[in-house]
């Protein structure tokens, strides 16, 4: 289905000017402007059923009413959530207007991103009660991210990919306690899907990227994430752990969070910090192998292959770097456990 073509399911003005964004690695994006407004378009990728919509738009829905700055599901002139075409669906969204950055450049912006996920974490977890119809557990069940690893490498014999074999086979013994509470999370907060202010660079007001948003997993996946991506930073073409930013970062999720975590969580996140870094490795791999999950750039690379085992590298230099960092973060974390 053509762009024109979904386009005139939606009762807006006359579109006046159409930019793809390239900074998604799963879905194909376009931001949209109209006589009447701005939008966010997309094409969502296959491995989303059409449920997530009614899943995205009730969270969306809850937060907003929590006095939350978030995006709104636009809805078709027929009343629906997406535009279906065959085994994927095109669907839109309000435009949160913003900055985005693809990485943490000061403790500010950590400090700011931590305290907005913590007060979303928490709104989320205080009155909210929803079944959630599509469910992924891409990034928290690690159990089956190391299957899949070990069914896509198969008898790989990639001598470039050696050096993964080792640290990814520790994936089941640095997973978290299967004792910990489940929680409502957002699914994805790497820095990407925080935008923020206009006006104040350092502010984050609103997140975008509900797709993995449920509550079958321990916050910690989440948090794991989250400081992984904040807090990476590359230095001389090798990605290491700012300890600067994560210091800003929690300080600002506990300002935010206002003691949502419980003691176990709180001393166990430099582990998930560790333990969401090196699944990252894993499914690079995997996709290395696959050939057909994450997107990739042609201007940078010759190959989806190439850009996985680039992505791979850096995550693996930064793993490493978190594990020689590990017991000064731990050390960082003490004064928010009581």
């Amino acid at each position: 289905m053509e762009i024109q073509e979904v386009l005139k399911n939606y009762p807006f003005g006359e579109v006046s000017n159409l930019i793809q964004l390239n900074s998604g690695i799963i879905h194909n994006t376009w931001r949209l402007e109209t006589t009447n407004d701005k939008y966010i378009l997309q094409y969502v990728s296959s491995i989303f059923s059409e449920q997530v919509m009614e899943d995205i738009d009730t969270v969306l829905k809850y937060l907003r009413g929590q006095g939350f700055l978030m995006m709104e599901v636009v809805k078709t002139r027929q009343g629906h959530l997406f535009v279906a075409d065959g085994k994927r669906f095109w669907r839109m969204y309000s435009f949160v207007p913003g900055r985005i950055y693809n990485n943490v450049d000061s403790p500010n912006k950590a400090n700011s991103a931590g305290r907005l996920l913590g007060q979303v974490h928490t709104a989320l977890n205080s009155g909210f009660s929803y079944t959630f119809k599509h469910r992924r557990d891409v990034k928290h069940n690690i159990s089956m991210i190391y299957k899949h690893y070990l069914e896509a490498s198969g008898q790989g014999q990639d001598t470039e990919l050696d050096i993964f074999r080792e640290p990814i086979s520790c994936l089941p013994k640095l997973d978290l306690p299967q004792s910990l509470r489940n929680c409502y999370f957002h699914g994805d907060p790497k820095i990407t899907n925080f935008i923020f202010s206009e006006n104040d660079p350092n502010q984050a007001i609103s997140m975008v990227d509900f797709d993995d948003c449920g509550n079958g997993a321990s916050i910690l996946y989440e948090l794991g994430s989250a400081f992984r991506s904040w807090c990476s930073v590359v230095t001389d073409s090798e990605r290491v752990f700012s300890l600067e930013l994560f210091k800003a970062a929690i300080k600002g999720y506990f300002e935010g969070s206002k003691g949502f975590l419980t003691q176990e969580e709180t001393a166990l996140i430099p582990r998930a910090i560790l333990l969401q870094t090196l699944q990252g490795v894993a499914r690079y791999i995997t996709d290395y192998y696959e050939d057909y999950y994450f997107q990739w750039d042609p201007a940078r690379f010759d190959s989806r292959k190439a850009h996985n085992l680039y992505r791979a590298q850096m995550h693996y230099a930064l793993y490493n770097d978190i594990l020689s960092k590990q017991g000064i973060m731990e050390e960082s974390i003490k004064e928010y456990l009581w």
